[in-house]
């Protein structure tokens, strides 16, 4: 976990600061996403009262990415996503199914997940691993094509 620690500084540093801009009422999450260049986008999660428009972190800072100006980054491009949180102490808890849904259509099987408190890193885990039974991919063809 060291090696991750220090491999990740910069991206958990960040994804630690993205934790403190959440606006929550619950559960404070930050993330990070590093891409093959180096880049790193971040993202604290949003939180509304209705939860039917809460926006999570792992949503924005990966989406983040693919709309990133001047960049046009691929699947293969995402290298680590970093996600901090201070309610699980002693638990990994490395995204939600949605969001796992999401990486899985968005990314690549072997992004690693490092997820972490404000103490250690907790888990380091491939996507594969996290969510090896997604649901089936949508066909290509989309309404109006």
């Amino acid at each position: 976990m060291e090696k991750v620690q220090e491999e990740f500084k910069t991206l958990l540093e960040k994804a630690k600061s993205a934790r403190l801009k959440a606006r929550t009422f619950k559960t404070a999450v930050g993330v990070g996403v590093q891409m093959t260049d180096g880049e790193i986008f971040i993202a604290g999660n949003i939180e509304n009262t209705s939860r039917f428009f809460d926006r999570h972190a792992e949503f924005i800072a990966s989406e983040k990415a693919i709309m990133a100006d001047n960049k046009k980054y691929q699947k293969k491009d995402f290298v680590a996503l970093a996600v901090n949180t201070t309610k699980y102490t002693q638990y990994a808890v490395p995204t939600c199914a949605g969001c796992r849904q999401w990486l899985w259509e968005n990314t690549h099987p072997d992004l690693e997940i490092i997820t972490f408190n404000n103490k250690q890193v907790v888990l380091v885990i491939p996507l594969k691993f996290v969510y090896p039974l997604p649901w089936p991919r949508q066909p290509k063809a989309r309404i109006g094509e």
